[in-house]
């Protein structure tokens, strides 16, 4: 069963308003990736609840395919103002 999920991919170091992209998985409580059932394919959302002010746009839910949420550059996340130390859940 689903416990966590972890940002197992972390976004690079980008300027203000560029794209990132980051990878979250679905975790059992030995952190493994939970690649089957009902929790494999939950929606993810991704929110900012630290540092920096600044709004995270673009994506910031996905369903989940075999317990893993790949959010691509292409799918526009990025904040609107650069900073450092920005904590992702």
């Amino acid at each position: 069963a689903a416990t966590q999920i972890a940002i197992t991919t972390q976004p690079s170091s980008v300027v203000a308003g560029a794209d990132i992209s980051l990878v979250a998985t679905i975790q059992d409580a030995f952190g493994n990736t939970v690649t089957t059932g009902a929790d494999a394919i939950q929606t993810v959302t991704i929110t900012r609840s630290g540092g920096p002010v600044a709004t995270l746009n673009g994506t910031t839910s996905k369903a989940a395919v075999a317990g893993v949420a790949s959010f691509a550059a292409t799918e526009s996340l990025d904040f609107t103002l650069a900073g450092v130390n920005y904590t992702l859940d």
